[in-house]
């Protein structure tokens, strides 16, 4: 796992509210932006695979769970990749991959122990069906 707990921010079962203080920037097709906006009305979308969204925390961050919202024009085929790195290493760790949802919440998608991060990306590996995944919005805990 990158990193250490040393001079990151713990954020027990609270949400991650920083992911919002800088807007997503990426490759989406449509306004990554939207991913971390607050709004589960507004929707980013890739329409091909490796387009992404990142997000630049502003401060190190222990981060073990996420969860996100998809949005009900997805076919729940497509696969979105996470992928974390810490301030001290210069490569990506993976997190895991998941299925583009429906416009609900998923569940709080556990990582493999807590990780301190910077940066996070959330990209797609395959394009939904529908010809676009969309992801409406993602949020972080420790």
């Amino acid at each position: 796992m990158p990193g250490s707990n040393r001079g990151a921010q713990l954020v027990s079962d609270a949400v991650i509210e920083a992911a919002n203080i800088h807007p997503a920037e990426g490759t989406f097709v449509t306004s990554p932006e939207r991913v971390n906006d607050g709004n589960v009305g507004t929707v980013a979308a890739a329409d091909a695979a490796n387009q992404f969204a990142y997000l630049d925390l502003p401060s190190p961050m222990v981060v073990g769970q996420w969860r996100y919202y998809g949005d009900a024009l997805n076919n729940a085929d497509g696969v979105w990749r996470i992928v974390v790195r810490s301030q001290r290493s210069a490569s990506w760790y993976h997190i895991g991959d998941y299925p583009t949802n429906l416009g609900v919440w998923t569940g709080w998608n556990a990582f493999v122990g807590q990780v301190v991060v910077t940066e996070i990306r959330i990209s797609s590996l395959v394009v939904d069906s529908s010809l676009l995944s969309r992801l409406a919005e993602v949020e972080f805990k420790a």
